[in-house]
This record gives C-alpha cells, sequence and structure tokens, in this order.
C-alpha cells in the first residue's frame, strides 16, 4: 500500500489567496479567525499546510501568511532510516 499516491497535488502550493481562508475551515471555529488547509506531495513524501488567520477579514494577513510559508523549504530524504530502538533485557527497567 505504500506505494498509493493519495495527495494528487504535487509541490508546495503557489499562493495563499485571502478567498482561501474561512472559518467553515477550522475544526474548531472561533469568532474572527479563519483558516486554510492544502495537502501536497514532494518527492513521494506527503504533507499538509495548516495556516489559521486571528483575522479572516484582513486580505493583508493572507499575503504575510504566504511571505512567511514560502520560506519553507522541503528537501528529498537521502535516505530512509529505520528508528533504532535499544532493547533492554527482561527485568531491565
Amino acid at each position: 500500500m505504500s506505494d498509493v499516491i493519495v495527495v494528487a497535488s504535487v509541490g508546495l502550493p503557489t499562493e495563499l489567496r485571502p478567498d482561501d481562508f474561512s472559518p467553515h475551515r477550522l475544526p474548531r471555529r472561533l469568532l474572527g479567525q479563519g483558516g486554510t488547509q492544502r495537502f501536497f506531495q514532494v518527492g513521494g513524501r506527503a504533507f499538509g499546510l495548516y495556516v489559521v488567520l486571528g483575522s479572516y477579514r484582513r486580505c493583508d494577513l493572507a499575503q504575510r501568511a504566504w511571505q512567511v510559508g514560502h520560506q519553507v523549504v522541503v528537501r528529498a530524504s537521502r535516505t530512509r532510516r529505520r528508528n533504532k530502538v535499544a532493547h533492554r533485557g527482561q527485568g531491565s527497567p
């Protein structure tokens, strides 16, 4: 099942517009707040971008959120490492 791609959008989102935000996109609505969520993939790995604005009616906040989000860099994984867990013998705490 790991070869199945669930997220169709490839690459980081290219912009966040004021009309992308809505209070209806928040799992818990708070007065005046609005949010947006995007799912995408980079290098076959799935990611989610979730942004909440304290005042979704202010159009300039969407632009400012994008300026911050645009600085995100996703690099391809060199190799997938397995988590190494030290196992203790029986009777060890």
